[in-house]
């Protein structure tokens, strides 16, 4: 799927922490978002987690107190697979 190369590449960095990373839910919009209606919205889970996205849970404390999120790891580039964030400019982005 070339679309996901693009978005990947285009929309998503590595963060440096599990408080920076962008959440499941985030990442999916965003991607479903960028394919604009071509990858239904219900198989947009589906479909990163066939091409290496895989959904972890990250623990970090925020104002004092420990939360959660689950959050993707993929790989980017040749390095090992690692928590990600959506880029400043992309759809939906935190970061």
């Amino acid at each position: 799927m070339p679309m996901l190369g693009a978005f990947v590449q285009g929309s998503l960095v590595a963060a440096t922490n599990a408080r920076d990373a962008s959440s499941a839910a985030e990442v999916r919009e965003a991607f479903f978002a960028y394919c604009g209606g071509e990858v239904p919205k219900k198989e947009v889970g589906l479909r990163l987690t066939r091409k290496g996205f895989m959904e972890d849970t990250a623990n970090y404390t925020a104002a004092f107190k420990k939360t959660s999120k689950r959050v993707y790891k993929v790989r980017l580039g040749d390095g090992p697979p690692c928590t990600v964030k959506l880029s400043a400019g992309s759809t939906g982005g935190t970061g």
